[in-house]
C-alpha cells in the first residue's frame, strides 16, 4: 500500500464533534493525494507528543450527504433544541424565516401550545431540576 496524503481546506471551517482521552473526530473539507475536490468528512485522529496522526473516517460522496445526516440525526432526537434555535438565530436567517412563515401559516393555534408543550416536556432540554447542587451533594 503507498503512502497517501491530505489537505484540508484552509478556506473551511474545522470543527471537533467528538473527543475522548488522546481520540477526536474531526469534521473538515478534505482533499486527497491532491487529487479532485475537497469534500467535507468527519476523522478520527490521535494527539501524542509529535503531533496528531490521522485514523480512519468517511467521506461523503455527494453534496446531499452531510444535508440528509443533519435530517436524519434531527429526526432521531439528536440536537439540544435550545442550542439549535440559538445557532439559526446567529447564522441561519433561513431557518427561522421557514418556522416563522409555518407558524404564520398555522391557523390551528392548539397545534402551536402542543409545540410548547412538547419543547417543555422534552427530555433534551436543559432543566434547572436537573442541575445539582455541589453543596448538598457534599453534606
Amino acid at each position: 500500500m503507498s503512502d497517501f496524503t491530505y489537505e484540508i481546506d484552509e478556506n473551511s471551517p474545522v470543527h471537533v464533534v467528538d473527543e475522548r482521552g488522546n481520540v477526536y473526530l474531526q469534521m473538515a473539507k478534505y482533499k486527497w493525494n491532491g487529487k479532485g475536490d475537497f469534500k467535507l468528512g468527519i476523522r478520527q485522529f490521535y494527539s501524542n507528543a509529535e503531533g496528531d496522526r490521522l485514523g480512519k473516517g468517511i467521506s461523503f460522496l455527494t453534496d446531499n450527504g452531510p444535508h440528509d445526516l443533519c435530517h436524519a440525526l434531527l429526526e432521531d432526537g439528536f440536537g439540544n433544541p435550545d442550542e439549535i434555535v440559538e445557532l439559526a438565530k446567529s447564522g441561519r436567517s433561513d431557518i427561522m424565516g421557514a418556522f416563522a412563515k409555518y407558524l404564520a401559516d398555522e391557523t390551528d393555534n392548539t397545534k402551536i401550545d402542543e409545540y410548547i408543550d412538547a419543547y417543555k416536556n422534552s427530555s433534551t432540554k436543559e432543566d434547572e431540576d436537573d442541575m445539582y447542587d455541589p453543596e448538598e451533594i457534599l453534606e
